[in-house]
């Protein structure tokens, strides 16, 4: 087998993982956060880092547009946001663990409580920064792919947001790092998410 279709393999078996682990109440709520935060004439602001940034980016792309026109954007890349009480934050972190993800809850939980939360089963067993900060989310989905040795590294490097390549295949035996398969697991979570969206238009 070669080495593509075995990380094919491994991505195939986290994505079914986290689908059977997932309820259909879980995404209601998601998309109802979503949807409310409209309905109040608020703005979804995100935070995130590194690749799952890029992930909620993609997904921001395709609900700002019609016929969802969620108004959503970055919190970090926002400058001086008047945020509202009509306002969300949505969060992405598979190890709870980031600086700069950490930094910015903390900031947004002084102004506002509206809070989602996409992160990993592992960060909630570990228990990761993240889950004693934003106890009780709004809405929480949890996802497959990280594991314990991730948060724990990302705990020694808080500040790094990007694994190096050279750690995430060490042993020459991993065909897709454990951070890879969280994000892209997120990003069909959330690609699915839109159908969901539009059925509800």
């Amino acid at each position: 087998m070669s080495a593509w279709e075995k990380a094919s393999k491994a991505l195939i078996t986290n994505l079914q993982d986290s689908l059977k682990r997932s309820t259909t109440d879980e995404v209601v709520r998601f998309c109802s956060f979503l949807m409310e935060t409209k309905s109040r004439d608020g703005t979804v602001y995100y935070i995130a880092a590194g690749r799952s940034l890029e992930v909620l980016n993609m997904f921001r792309a395709r609900i700002v547009r019609s016929p969802l026109n969620l108004a959503m954007r970055p919190l970090a890349l926002s400058p001086k946001p008047q945020i509202k009480d009509e306002d969300s934050a949505l969060i992405c972190t598979g190890t709870g663990e980031t600086a700069e993800v950490l930094s910015n809850t903390s900031n947004w939980l002084v102004i506002n409580r509206n809070i989602g939360l996409i992160s990993s089963f592992a960060a909630r067993d570990f228990p990761s920064t993240i889950f004693s900060l934003v106890s009780k989310p709004n809405v929480l989905v949890l996802l497959s792919g990280i594991t314990p040795k991730d948060i724990q590294r990302r705990k020694d490097h808080p500040d790094e947001t990007l694994t190096p390549l050279l750690e995430l295949y060490y042993d020459k035996t991993v065909f897709v790092p454990s951070p890879t398969i969280f994000e892209l697991t997120a990003l069909i979570f959330l690609e699915s998410i839109i159908k969901q969206l539009l059925i509800g238009q």
